[in-house]
């Protein structure tokens, strides 16, 4: 796979802040790289992944068993208003949404439901495309760095904390 100065910046946000033996939960995993990516540099972590579409998360698992990953990392067909009721609150150190913020209809609420997962102490990190990549590109809206960080006070989040890096990317940690 050919690697974006895009991804480097995403993947060195992750390295950082991601820590190794973590209970992991990859909200909108998609087809599952970014919860691989974690599976490969964080030993000792177990990592969930949720996506709504069922292609998608057939997709992701595959992707784990060809990577010999999937003992480590498991993707379920769920949307984020049934986290509490199908994994239980407090259940994950680490809550990661990568390009997915923008899909939510009521972003707050979103992340509160991710918020109940965490454990005390538990990270969100997020991962946006900014408003400079402009939403004509796939009729979704694009928040700017200051709004992001808005949902995620609203949404009950401590220590709320960001920058937005070239090439157009925002990134947002913030602590339960």
């Amino acid at each position: 796979m050919i690697k974006t100065p895009y991804d480097r910046v995403i993947e060195k946000f992750l390295d950082r802040e991601v820590q190794p033996a973590s209970r992991i939960i990859d909200v909108g995993c998609g087809t599952g790289w970014t919860a691989l990516f974690l599976a490969r540099r964080k030993p000792g972590s177990q990592i969930v992944g949720i996506d709504i579409d069922t292609l998608t998360v057939h997709r992701a698992n595959a992707l784990f068993r060809r990577a010999r990953r999937e003992k480590l990392v498991q993707c379920h067909r769920c949307g984020v208003e049934q986290l509490r009721v199908r994994f239980g609150t407090q259940m994950f150190d680490c809550a990661i949404t990568s390009h997915t913020l923008h899909h939510f209809e009521r972003p707050a609420a979103a992340l509160r439901q991710i918020r109940a997962v965490l454990k005390r102490g538990g990270r969100l990190l997020l991962v946006e495309l900014s408003p400079r990549y402009g939403e004509a590109l796939d009729d979704c809206p694009r928040y700017s760095l200051v709004k992001i960080k808005e949902f995620v006070r609203r949404a009950g989040f401590r220590r709320v904390g960001g920058a937005e890096r070239a090439p157009g990317v925002v990134l947002v940690r913030a602590s339960r």
